[in-house]
């Protein structure tokens, strides 16, 4: 069940492999050079970028066209349009448009509703009760989604081993739990229930604050078990289809080609303009190359490119009827360290020597062109959580990196990194090295496919005896995709034994403190007790910060009420295009 290392290595795979795309250019001028930072939020001071933030807005209801199809460029297929298996950008582009959940995210991070209208939580966060909006309809023939089609929804992802929904994993131990052998105990048909004909509840078996975030994540659609019942294997699939209740519905599609969807004719959701959505269609093209889906952008031929690289920016923003816009990201590279078995690592001064080391101002300007925030603590500086005061930040200091270094006995000190070998993080290592160069460190690179260079950072490490990666496994060269739950920072990053650990840091009060988190509702305690992590983690210093990513979008001016999200693309539901 949830509990197997294979489930939590696919679920840590899906988040380090969501990235922003980079441009390899002038590597070299990351060696020194100017540590200003021009507070503009990343977009190197380029007023030809709008950088967007959270009070971007829509248009007034008179003012919407209705019709036309949104052409999107996408990089890869997505592996399935299941949305229950999805691990990859493409399945959640798709799944965004064709499924609802219970609730979602706005752009700054809030929950909202989606199939649920409104619910209710008591004060000890072990009850949530969900009211669903009435009527609403799957696509096809199968039926409305009603509280027992969201029950029957839930038991499918969380009770059917062999049908392998990632989702499962997120509720073990709030609504499940499993003994050491891998049976259910807690049964969910106890703990998520139908309360009415269009109400679900969910009876906890312990507190949970961020139960909404899980239920936000697109791998727990609601989506009609019949279907999947149905069509077993092949539901998904894109000579079958797949079908869900969202503003869109899937047409057809050919891998390696394109993605048809059309508009839900009986979409639940309207605004004051009337129903959604205002798009007749939604088509993906799959462009692999950078190059070509930036030239189909500035031709009219897609509308929209989600995975704008750096190197690229500058073309985009020369062309007509293009806007290239940004905004700061969630996805964090990091240079991992081994904390537990490699000796000169167990030390905080030489982990301070490295932090000190890294020129991340350099490294935003040149690998990233500006569209990258310096990185000094567990969360993004957009983030509610964020505490300035609370985080120990290592400036770029050549001079005070040797002395720690010297400090420690380890002025000669030699290890090697793991990187995957993409350009993303070769780039990326091949700066870190120039930049511990400075201080008298040599980094040796060592590059291989992403799962073998996780593959000793990985959770399966935590039953190492001892704990942690091998002692010549030094150090890797990677990045990871959080989103606006605090507790996949916090929590899944930095609690004994979680998956998200790849420092394999172990700490009894932050411990302590990460509880509290989950069983509290009171954000102002909340606050305080996420500071008091950051303080404690960045003092420590067990993984090395460096760079958080942009999101970079370049979209036609044509696309009206496009809402840039730090965490990706957003639904389409309310776009709509001004016709010719």
């Amino acid at each position: 069940m949830a509990t197997d290392n294979d489930v939590n290595r696919r679920q840590f795979l899906r988040a380090s492999g969501a990235g922003a795309a980079v441009g390899a250019t002038m590597l070299a001028g990351c060696m020194g050079g100017d540590d200003s930072d021009d507070g503009n939020g990343g977009n190197g001071g380029d007023d030809d970028i709008t950088v967007s933030d959270d009070d971007q807005t829509t248009s007034e209801a008179d003012d919407i066209e209705r019709g036309g199809t949104l052409v999107v460029g996408l990089s890869q297929d997505p592996r399935t349009l299941n949305p229950h298996l999805g691990d990859d950008s493409g399945t959640s582009a798709i799944a965004d448009q064709i499924a609802n959940r219970l609730v979602r995210t706005d752009q700054t991070g809030e929950i909202i509703p989606d199939l649920a209208s409104d619910w209710e939580v008591n004060d000890e966060l072990t009850e949530y009760t969900f009211q669903l909006h009435e009527g609403v309809q799957f696509h096809g023939d199968y039926g409305e989604a009603d509280a027992e089609a969201v029950v029957d929804n839930f038991h499918k992802i969380i009770l059917d081993e062999e049908y392998g929904a990632f989702a499962a994993s997120d509720y073990e131990g709030t609504l499940f739990t499993v003994d050491d052998d891998g049976n259910i105990q807690d049964h969910p048909e106890d703990t998520i229930y139908a309360s009415g004909d269009y109400e679900v509840t969910f009876d906890m078996l312990e507190a949970d604050a961020s139960f909404l975030f899980a239920l936000a994540d697109y791998r727990s659609s609601i989506l009609p078990v019949d279907a999947i019942e149905e069509h077993g294997d092949d539901f998904g699939s894109t000579s079958v289809g797949t079908w869900a209740t969202g503003a869109f519905q899937f047409v057809e599609g050919q891998d390696n080609s394109h993605y048809e969807l059309e508009a839900n004719p009986d979409y639940f959701k309207e605004t004051d303009a009337g129903q959604l959505p205002y798009l007749d269609g939604v088509r993906y093209e799959i462009i692999v190359e950078s190059s070509v889906r930036n030239t189909q952008v500035q031709t009219g031929e897609i509308h929209l490119d989600h995975q704008v690289t750096a190197s690229d920016v500058e073309g985009l923003q020369d062309a007509d009827d293009v806007e290239v816009r940004t905004r700061a990201g969630t996805d964090q590279s990091n240079l991992y360290v081994n904390t537990r078995n490699f000796e000169p690592f167990t030390d905080v001064r030489v982990r301070q020597a490295l932090s000190h080391a890294v020129n991340r101002e350099a490294i935003a300007e040149v690998q990233w062109d500006g569209l990258a925030e310096p990185a000094y603590n567990i969360f993004p500086e957009w983030h509610w959580a964020y505490d300035d005061d609370a985080v120990t930040r290592y400036e770029h200091d050549v001079e005070r990196a040797q002395e720690l270094l010297d400090e420690a006995g380890h002025s000669d000190l030699e290890f090697t990194a793991r990187v995957t070998n993409e350009s993303q993080f070769t780039d990326h290592a091949t700066i870190l090295q120039q930049n511990l160069a400075q201080a008298g460190i040599d980094m040796n690179i060592e590059t291989m496919e992403k799962w073998t260079a996780w593959g000793p950072f990985l959770p399966d490490s935590w039953d190492n005896d001892p704990v942690g990666p091998p002692e010549d496994d030094h150090a890797l060269v990677e990045s990871i995709g959080y989103g606006f739950d605090a507790d996949m920072y916090a929590y899944l990053t930095y609690y004994t034994g979680e998956f998200f650990n790849s420092s394999f840091y172990s700490d009894e009060q932050v411990d302590e403190w990460l509880d509290e988190t989950r069983r509290v509702a009171d954000q102002e305690r909340r606050e305080e007790l996420y500071s008091n992590v950051q303080e404690q983690v960045t003092a420590e210093i067990p993984q090395i910060y460096t760079i958080w990513q942009n999101r970079t979008h370049a979209i036609r001016e044509e696309v009206n009420d496009y809402i840039l999200r730090p965490n990706g693309m957003p639904a389409f539901e309310e776009i709509w295009l001004t016709q010719e």
